[in-house]
């Protein structure tokens, strides 16, 4: 049951290609501040399998260590070497994982990071990998970063190579990163390849290969694009999988051939119903939504429709494209998840979303009672004309008993009413240990959140004895909105269109800290907005038994670019 108001409604070598990560724990516990930190390092350690990569010659000395002060103008290099002692060809990049960001901005996004020859002394000539921020989704240093096992190793491809790293503040870093910091963590991914071979299986768009199935097994293994095209025919053609598990044994390309999403339709009973384990592989390159072809608003778009007590885990959606219009739920991985478990996801790259309704990078919509959505990331933009929009879920409906962990955003996030960083809609759903570090902009009047956009007292289904729990959640992003704009909630309100209740029911928020601006022209708080009822607006004797907890709660951003010790707009609030 959804709200309503004025707008429309509420995945060998050649032929397997074995991807295998080597983690380098560079710079674990580093940190760059300004003009009065240091940077500090606790070695480097190499974890191999059946690839054998060694840096520096074994040596655990730190790559980057100093007692400098950083300001603008610092830059610090060091040499790296690298050796393919194994006996399998691999390829490989570099990827940063930011462990903590503190601070009146996120530094990571100033900090420009560059690879050059062993003997370059400066940046000059020298390749730029990005900021530090960038090197979230991995970057490949240039297009020769081929390691040839030392036996097959030639002047063209070498076993082993050396380039030095730099790390620059630039001059022109403005006054917002002072007495900002950031820690992280940079992995060198290696991927057994062969000399010239790519990543991933590549998808042709039209084949679909279901030979890999037979009906009485309960375990299947896919390494080719087409067989996963295959699955989505036998979910068409009716077998829900319920009680079977599907590994991802290669990476994937769909060289943005138009796909129809597994599971298409609707109705629960027609939805994936097993377990698709992505064995932490990548599928790449997905488009969705313009091959939806049928009319109407009763279909769902993502590499799953529909996800009905089933589970999506340990997967990465790199560079997908979805526009939709006119459809129940949109989302990268599902469209809609009833009862259903989605946890060790992310999407990443240069992925975007497009649609009218119900959008979110995860779940598009997220229903039943007990749904969990955990350990989740999104770098993806998230575009929605209506209403409904999210970094990890568009909208969680009539949701007591359903959850959203553990995840983090750091894509913007921009829709009409009801947006949120995390979460865009939440009827009694539990939000707790997230992260928004993603734009978030409504331009509509009915909430918009850094972490949760609108939180729904519905009577429809049974009447609530409270609304949503967030806790323990972080906002770092801008956050605008014109009317019920909050750091971490922007509105609780009575939907859709009834009076409040008779007696006081809370939306509770705690432990829940506001890092960014919030951009209000009225009813704007640094952790909550404001309260509403639709049909009765948000006059005093129509809101005030929809009270708002905020336990442990503090701000350390601003409030339209000022500092403030205000928490809420709000006078029906209570502190603890």
């Amino acid at each position: 049951v959804e709200a309503h108001h004025g707008d429309v409604e509420p995945e060998s070598l050649i032929a397997c290609i074995v991807s295998f990560t080597l983690c380098l724990g560079l710079l674990v516990g580093t940190s760059f501040a300004w003009f009065n930190d240091s940077i500090t390092n606790k070695g480097n350690t190499i974890t191999t399998g059946t690839l054998n990569l060694e840096l520096n010659d074994g040596d655990t000395t730190p790559l980057f260590h100093s007692a400098a002060i950083w300001a603008p103008g610092k830059e610090q290099k060091a040499t790296v070497k690298l050796e393919n002692k194994g006996s399998l060809w691999l390829k490989y990049r570099v990827v940063a994982t930011m462990t903590k960001v503190s601070g009146n901005a996120d530094l990571s996004e100033a900090l420009k990071v560059y690879a050059a020859s062993a003997d370059a002394e400066s940046t000059e000539g020298a390749t730029y990998l990005g900021t530090l921020a960038d090197l979230k989704t991995g970057s490949t240093f240039d297009n020769d970063n081929v390691l040839a096992p030392a036996g097959e190793a030639t002047a063209e491809n070498p076993s082993v190579k050396t380039f030095t790293l730099f790390i620059v503040m630039p001059a022109e870093t403005g006054d917002q990163y002072q007495d900002s910091s950031v820690e992280f963590d940079l992995a060198i991914e290696a991927t057994q390849t062969t000399e010239g071979a790519e990543f991933a299986s590549i998808w042709d768009g039209e084949t679909t290969d279901t030979s890999w199935f037979e009906g009485g097994g309960t375990a299947y293994e896919l390494k080719e694009a087409d067989q996963v095209a295959g699955l989505a025919q036998l979910v068409a053609d009716g077998e829900n999988f319920k009680g079977k598990t599907i590994t991802l044994m290669a990476d994937m390309n769909w060289n943005e051939e138009a796909f129809s999403a597994i599971a298409t339709e609707s109705s629960f009973t027609k939805g994936f119903q097993g377990t698709l384990d992505g064995n932490n592989k990548t599928i790449e390159g997905l488009r969705l939504g313009d091959s939806q072809t049928r009319a109407g608003a009763e279909y769902a778009v993502g590499l799953f429709g529909t996800i009905y007590n089933g589970t999506v885990k340990n997967l990465e959606i790199k560079d997908a494209t979805i526009t939709s219009g006119g459809t129940e739920a949109t989302a990268f991985v599902a469209g809609i998840l009833y009862n259903g478990t989605v946890e060790n996801v992310k999407v990443t790259g240069e992925s975007s979303l497009t649609s009218s309704i119900r959008s979110g990078a995860i779940v598009g919509s997220l229903k039943g009672t007990k749904s969990i959505i955990n350990n989740c990331e999104n770098y993806a933009t998230v575009n929605v004309n209506g209403m409904y929009g999210g970094g990890i879920v568009g909208a969680a409906h009539y949701g007591s008993g359903s959850k959203i962990t553990n995840c983090v955003n750091y894509g913007a996030v921009n829709g009409k009413t009801e947006v949120g960083g995390i979460v865009g809609y939440a009827d009694r759903a539990t939000v707790e240990n997230c992260v928004n570090r993603g734009a978030v902009t409504g331009t509509g009047n009915y909430g918009v959140g850094g972490v949760v956009g609108f939180d729904a007292c519905n009577k429809q289904l049974i009447y609530p004895k409270n609304g949503s729990t967030i806790v323990g959640c972080e906002n770092y992003g801008t956050v605008t909105g014109p009317n019920h704009v909050g750091g971490i909630l922007g509105t609780f309100a009575m939907t859709p269109g009834d009076a409040q209740p008779s007696n006081v029911i809370y939306s509770t928020i705690e432990n829940c800290v506001n890092y960014g601006n919030v951009v209000g022209t009225e009813k704007a708080g640094t952790i909550f907005g404001y309260q509403h009822s639709y049909g009765y607006g948000d006059a005093d004797d129509k809101i005030n038994n929809l009270q708002v907890k905020l336990i442990g709660c503090k701000n350390e951003g601003t409030l339209n670019g000022e500092a403030t010790d205000s928490l809420t707009a709000s006078a029906f609030v209570v502190i603890e």
